[in-house]
């Protein structure tokens, strides 16, 4: 699955987001199917991460993602919590 963002649609939202986020980042994915009903969540990990402009500038950033286990705790290094030799799972 893939998710494109233009950041330009919604600046004062998006460009933070677009600019900071690294491989492996888990994020909510948060959708409203046609914009009515019940939102739709799901857990991700980012997997690849490509940006694209024209000529225009018109910026678009695409994100390959996979769905990330929230029942798991993994190792995060420099971690207070999930950092500690032993008491956590390692993920790639």
């Amino acid at each position: 699955k893939t998710l494109t963002i233009k950041p330009h649609a919604a600046p004062t939202q998006t460009w933070a987001q677009v600019l900071q986020r690294e491989l492996i980042d888990r994020i909510a994915v948060v959708r409203t199917p046609q914009g009515t009903g019940s939102a739709i969540t799901k857990n991700v990990l980012i997997q690849s991460i490509s940006h694209d402009f024209g000529a225009d500038l018109d910026w678009t950033t695409t994100y390959e993602l996979a769905p990330a286990n929230v029942e798991t705790q993994y190792m995060i290094w420099n971690d207070a919590v999930t950092g500690i030799w032993n008491t956590g799972k390692w993920s790639y």
